[in-house]
């Protein structure tokens, strides 16, 4: 994009596109692309369809230009484009196209390195684009701004083993490395090494069933599983280090200056195993009882957090059952309104609208929803200043911790290893463009 315009009453929105921007091919991007990918993300992504409700058309007003006309003002339309879901496409490749997405032959984009080959299991590697027509100005906010391709190639390896991992980069077998949070404070004490919070970040909560006749379709019980949380025993059996690790009842970075805020503090801060005994015995849960958990086993921080809330509620008389699968199979499990009542889950912290928040959406009609938070968010689309959609969504936060929807743990911010040759990170998961390695350099 080059330039943007809205129109007075927040209705229009007319997009210029940058003259020569071509995709790994050759072919020219044109508003005919922008259009098709803007449609599929309002079909297919979970946001995009959220803000779809808002939109009556997407249209070309000529090549360059695209003009996104809604049926109300939104107020987070801009912040919500700018999503990754909301990426370009060639228009012929989304013709049909399933909401899996892109076969390898397909993964063809506008970005400094492109796709050379993809072997499953295996590696990816990017090459250089040399076509590619990057911005001039080095900050023009946030992450857009200058991209440049120094490097020849990218290869990325896909290596399961933690221990392997580890011993690969203090090697030099590879450059750069995304490990699990508890790994953090080894890889600290290598001096060879770099070690650097990443913008990502997880929001790492509890996910709920509140299907009619779940124990947790009470808000007592709710509360009582809050209560009986001890947060930063989790944090520390899980490796948490103090620098990646945010304790608060935030749903967002902190950074996040538009949604981060402390609303609902207490009850985050709130401790009391014996109250917690009390309420699950007034939800129907008495001392014997089972509660069933779900944990992912790919990911070790979400087993050591099964566990955790195991020997937690093990403490006041309950007994707790820990049932581990993989990521697609706990996915599939959760979907059902029985057979669960507890799962460790993570989600993206680093959104710029409510619409983005997975959390939120009740997906399978088993999480938490009531007609005030569809009220909330009614009025967070509303808004007209940063002022007012601020205070709204403190609002809501305070709300949802009131009714104990979602026991937020903390947000974990992602973080990287990497050796000291590499230089130019932008300590954005893994994005290289603007990086170089030193000559000479391990």
């Amino acid at each position: 994009m080059d330039t943007y315009t809205r129109s007075a009453d927040g209705l229009k929105y007319t997009f210029v596109l940058r003259s020569g921007i071509s995709f790994h091919d050759g072919s020219p991007l044109t508003s005919a692309d922008v259009v098709a990918s803007l449609n599929r993300f309002l079909r297919v992504d979970f946001a995009g369809r959220d803000v779809a409700r808002d939109v009556a058309s997407v249209s070309a007003a000529d090549d360059k230009t695209v003009v996104v006309t809604l049926h109300r003002p939104r107020f987070p339309l801009l912040y919500e484009l700018a999503g990754p879901a909301s990426q370009i496409f060639m228009a012929s490749l989304l013709e049909g196209l399933p909401s899996t997405g892109l076969t390898q032959k397909q993964a063809i984009g506008t970005g400094p390195y492109r796709l050379k080959s993809w072997t499953p299991g295996q590696s990816i590697v990017l090459e250089r684009h040399e076509a590619y027509r990057s911005r001039n100005e080095d900050d023009w906010g946030g992450f857009a701004g200058a991209k440049r391709a120094y490097l020849d190639t990218l290869t990325f390896s896909f290596v399961t083993d933690p221990s392997a991992q580890v011993s690969g980069l203090q090697s030099g077998r590879w450059d750069y490395l995304q490990p699990n949070i508890d790994q953090y404070d080894i890889l600290r004490a290598d001096r060879r090494l770099v070690v650097a919070a990443l913008a990502g970040a997880n929001l790492n909560t509890i996910s709920l069933n509140v299907s009619e006749g779940s124990v947790f379709a009470k808000r007592d019980a709710r509360e009582a599983l809050s209560l009986v949380m001890d947060r930063a025993r989790i944090v520390a059996a899980k490796g948490g280090n103090a620098d990646i690790t945010n304790l608060s009842p935030a749903f967002v970075v902190k950074s996040n200056k538009l949604l981060y805020n402390e609303g609902g503090l207490a009850e985050y801060k709130a401790a009391n195993p014996a109250r917690a005994k009390e309420l699950f015995a007034k939800s129907g849960v008495k001392e014997g009882d089972t509660l069933r958990i779900l944990a992912v086993n790919n990911f070790p921080w979400l087993q050591q957090t099964a566990v955790m809330l195991q020997r937690e509620l093990e403490r006041i008389g309950i007994k707790a059952s820990i049932s581990s699968f993989d990521w697609a199979t706990v996915t599939q499990l959760i979907q059902k309104k029985e057979g669960w009542d507890i799962e460790p889950i993570f989600y993206n912290a680093v959104v710029t609208s409510p619409a983005q928040m997975r959390l939120l959406k009740n997906v399978w009609g088993n999480s938490f929803a009531s007609p005030e938070m569809d009220a909330y968010l009614a009025q967070y689309n509303a808004a007209t200043s940063d002022a007012q959609a601020r205070k709204v969504f403190t609002d809501l936060q305070g709300y949802l911790w009131k009714q104990y929807a979602y026991p937020i743990i903390d947000v974990t911010h992602e973080y990287a290893a990497y050796t000291t040759r590499l230089k130019g990170y932008g300590k954005f998961y893994h994005v290289f463009w603007n990086s170089w390695l030193e000559k000479g350099a391990r």
